[in-house]
């Protein structure tokens, strides 16, 4: 069982190179020179000659931590707050909501989750899970968090009213939506018999790629709020898609076979080139 509160103190010495603290039992977070550079400079040279930096861990039971899951998911795991701060011998603190370099983190996982389901989420204020990601690796899952907060590991498992457990493909759907690469069409349908959008399919890929440039769009029949719009603009600077014509998308069109076939060979094309994009001349 994980302890109800944890935390690591390291000298100030210690504030150089890149170092692995643990906290036993809870998990193992990355520090980097860019991350303890960032908090020393909190407090004064003189400060940090007898200071240290604490790695903070407190556990919170799953339900007693406000998390709300939304219709028709299961949720479980644990939660923790999560905190990295300078401390200097006068007890004067140093800290930030926002690192300038990742931390990264390994978190143990029970064998008695489904890891095809797992993932880190940062729990907003208001309660809601948001995704972080992770990989489960030897007994632990690893993900990057970007600032201080309350984080859980939780196993995430969604179902729509209408694909009951015998669909030939519920659990494949169950796995796509614990990566949050899927929605359905609303909190409890997904609709598995419709055809999907110009718009739906784009949302699609783009979840599945790192991608972070983004195009300036001149279609016309995008709004610049559509629920579609980062995506596009992902998709559009990367070479996987593009319009109808050079000023429509078209974006609530059925996609044809052609055009899936058309943006998958884009996409595996951009795969292989390891994060550079690859655009059709």
């Amino acid at each position: 069982m994980l302890p109800i509160s944890s935390c690591r103190s390291i000298p100030a010495n210690c504030f150089k190179g890149s170092f692995w603290s643990f906290i036993p039992e809870t998990l193992r977070c990355l520090l980097t020179p860019a991350l303890l550079e960032q908090l020393k400079n909190g407090l004064s040279d003189s400060q940090q000659q007898e200071g240290k930096l604490q790695v903070k861990v407190e556990l919170q039971a799953l339900s007693g931590a406000g998390v709300k899951p939304g219709a028709g998911v299961a949720l479980q795991g644990a939660v923790i707050d999560f905190d990295i701060q300078a401390i200097a011998k006068d007890g004067q603190t140093s800290s930030s909501s926002g690192f300038e370099q990742p931390v990264k983190v390994r978190w143990p996982v029970s064998s008695a989750y489904d890891s095809d389901l797992l993932g880190i989420y940062k729990i907003s204020d208001s309660g809601e899970p948001i995704y972080v990601g992770g990989t489960v690796v030897n007994g632990a899952i690893e993900a990057e968090l970007n600032e201080a907060g309350k984080y859980a590991l939780l196993e995430y498992r969604k179902t729509f009213s209408d694909v009951p457990a015998t669909h030939w493909a519920a659990n494949t759907l169950t796995r796509i939506a614990a990566k949050h690469l899927i929605a359905g069409t609303s909190e409890t349908t997904f609709e598995p018999n419709r055809s999907i959008t110009r718009a739906e399919f784009v949302k699609l890929i783009v979840n599945t790629l790192p991608l972070t440039d983004k195009a300036d769009l001149a279609f016309g029949d995008v709004p610049e709020n559509a629920w579609y719009a980062d995506s596009l603009a992902k998709a559009v600077e990367a070479g996987l898609v593009s319009g109808k014509s050079a000023d429509r998308f078209e974006p609530n069109a059925v996609i044809t076979r052609q055009e899936i076939f058309d943006d998958s060979d884009a996409r595996l094309r951009h795969r292989a080139s390891d994060g550079i994009s690859v655009r059709n001349e």
